[in-house]
């Protein structure tokens, strides 16, 4: 269960329901509870976009959000790869660092590999 006593949660980002979490807590728990987003990219795009982006409406440069702007809802984002999660010590090692928790939230969510379909045009 989480509370206000336990003073690190970590949310492994990959995915909206990541992000969701991560505001979820920080809107019902103390300002002094650490909240922290790990994710290897540096931006987040809705998932409704990947498609616009798969059959050529949008562009996927412009369709990004950057991270860093969780920040500023008292939310900490470390932009890393993580190597390695182990539950027995509760340890997140990173590309750079190795990091303590009282709970984590892994949200795997999905890569997009635009380059890997082709756009297909229906004709009549």
């Amino acid at each position: 269960m989480l509370d206000n006593k336990s003073n690190k949660h970590f949310d492994s980002r990959r995915g909206f329901g990541g992000l969701a979490a991560a505001n979820e807590l920080r809107q019902n728990l103390s300002s002094e509870v650490k909240i922290t987003v790990i994710d290897k990219k540096d931006y987040f795009m809705m998932d409704l976009v990947k498609l616009w982006i798969l059959n050529g409406t949008r562009e996927f440069e412009y369709s990004k959000k950057p991270l860093q702007a969780i920040t500023k809802k008292g939310i900490d984002f470390i932009n890393e790869e993580i190597i390695e999660i182990n539950p027995q010590s509760k340890t997140i090692t990173t590309t750079s660092k190795e990091l303590s928790y009282d709970y984590l939230i892994i949200a795997l969510g999905v890569d997009l590999h635009q380059n890997k379909f082709q756009v297909f045009q229906i004709t009549d």
